[in-house]
């Protein structure tokens, strides 16, 4: 289509004939009226700052601003400023010198292309180089660049091309896809998450400085070439690696988690004073593979939370054995009480001692004995739950069992009868000296000593531990 006319000129007319030409002060400017009425430039007026009213290039611009519904205001500078424009365009990218009495807002060319060609008023700060900077340009250093633009977006076409514009507002030139690697100076990096790694690695072969966009912001902002090391994208891209790496550690760990959680998922873990003593990390490990746990301080504790897991004496014949095939489970809901009976769902206990705790003749031994042969197999020693941590899966209970096997009447008595008759049911020969046999039995009696010296601190610290465990702000004290 042919172009639109250009609106002839508005000169505003003198109040009278007979007044006398005034060959000093500035002339009116001119106002041409917008041709179309809506436009990017609907309803602004805009002056044209240093542009000689006669030149093509004025008359070309006019006539852009005018076809896209906005009022051009162009002559003198003085008599722009005068006119109360919106927007001053600078014919350069150097932000003039008028004084502080201007209210407006000084545009680039660019600017006003830019909302011609995409049918828009852009705010003047959308891209650094709308508005004119602190000096002129372009800039000396930069005639000999030639600027690669990489790491965008598929579809940011938009702004490639504002890139683009100002590396040629600076002085430099852009690299095609035909420009070879010895005539590229720069390569701009736009977003370092996705720059070319290969293509990263040849720059840097061939010496061939990548920096981030930064560097053609402040080029600008500066109005001088700025030192590219400053701006080297190594440096964003090792933080970017080493935060790829942690979140790749985080999110390892956490599917580590949670699949730890799901070794001991539904098992409530009941651990002695004496167990907990031997190793106080027994609680972490079982909950961070998802079990719930429990400690006792007394054998009545321990009687009321076998009550709640629906483990008692009175437990009926026919329960599931624990830890055999059919999956650990005590009869009913069991474990975490009331709460853990009405969710319905099959709950798993294993209750962690030492075989000291058991002896014949203990409290603990003669309630355990009360409980029945089906309930032996959950008492199990610590190294059932240390392996089950290091391995990250359930061990069969029974390789980790904490009570004697069971034996029949006839049995225990046929052994009981080939016993000697020592005084530590050992056998005595005629030959063995009786200072030899007392040292003997003195030895015995000091190791058996040292072990229940040992067991006694064992359970003492336990004992502290669970109190700990009850009251966790006397962790710190």
């Amino acid at each position: 289509p042919l172009p639109l006319p250009l609106p002839a000129p508005q000169v505003p007319s003198s109040s009278s004939s007979s007044t006398p030409v005034r060959s000093g002060p500035p002339q009116p400017a001119l106002r041409s009226p917008p041709l179309v009425a809506q436009g990017p430039f609907s309803g602004l007026t805009l002056g044209l700052l240093g542009w000689a009213p006669e030149d093509d290039v004025t008359k070309e611009m006019v006539r852009k601003i005018c076809e896209n519904g906005g009022t051009t205001v162009y002559g003198s500078a003085e008599s722009v400023l005068e006119a109360q424009v919106n927007t001053c365009i600078c014919q350069g990218y150097s932000t003039p010198d008028v004084g502080q009495k201007v209210l407006a807002n000084f545009a680039t060319i660019k600017w006003v292309d830019a909302c011609v060609a995409e049918g828009i008023c852009h705010s003047i700060t959308n891209f650094l180089h709308f508005a004119p900077g602190p000096g002129p340009l372009p800039l000396q250093d930069m005639a000999n660049c030639l600027v690669r633009i990489t790491a965008l977006g598929a579809s940011d076409n938009r702004k490639r091309t504002r890139l683009q514009e100002l590396v040629e507002v600076l002085g430099a030139k852009v690299a095609q896809q035909s420009s070879k690697w010895g005539e590229i100076t720069h390569v701009v990096c736009v977003m370092p998450e996705h720059l070319d790694r290969k293509m990263y690695e040849v720059a840097c072969k061939k010496n061939v400085p990548t920096v981030s966009v930064q560097w053609l912001f402040e080029c600008f902002s500066m109005n001088a070439r700025q030192p590219e090391a400053k701006y080297d994208v190594a440096n964003v891209l090792g933080k970017m690696d080493s935060q790829a790496k942690i979140s790749s550690e985080t999110n390892n760990l956490h599917s580590s988690r949670s699949f730890n959680a799901e070794v001991l998922s539904g098992h409530d873990v009941l651990v002695s004073p004496s167990a907990l003593g031997s190793d106080a990390r027994l609680p972490q490990m079982a909950e961070e593979l998802g079990g719930t746990v429990q400690t006792w301080r007394s054998p009545t504790e321990f009687a009321q939370l076998l009550e709640s897991c629906e483990v008692t004496p009175s437990a009926p014949s026919t329960a599931v054995a624990l830890g055999s095939s059919a999956g650990l489970a005590s009869s009913g809901a069991e474990a975490g009480g009331n709460g853990a009976r009405s969710s319905g769902k099959r709950r798993h206990v294993v209750v962690l001692l030492d075989k000291e705790e058991v002896t014949e003749g203990t409290q603990l031994a003669t309630f355990i004995a009360k409980l029945g042969t089906e309930r032996r197999e959950i008492f199990v020693v610590p190294a059932w739950l240390s392996e089950t941590f290091q391995q990250r899966r359930r061990l069969p209970l029974e390789a980790f069992a904490a009570l004697p096997p069971m034996e029949d009447s006839e049995g225990a008595a046929a052994k009981r009868q080939r016993l000697g008759s020592g005084s530590l049911g050992e056998a005595a020969y005629a030959w063995q000296p009786a200072s030899l046999k007392s040292l003997e039995e003195l030895a015995e009696d000091s190791r058996a000593r040292a072990l229940q010296w040992i067991a006694e601190q064992k359970v003492n610290e336990g004992l502290r531990l669970a109190e700990l465990r009850r009251e966790p702000s006397r962790l710190g004290g």
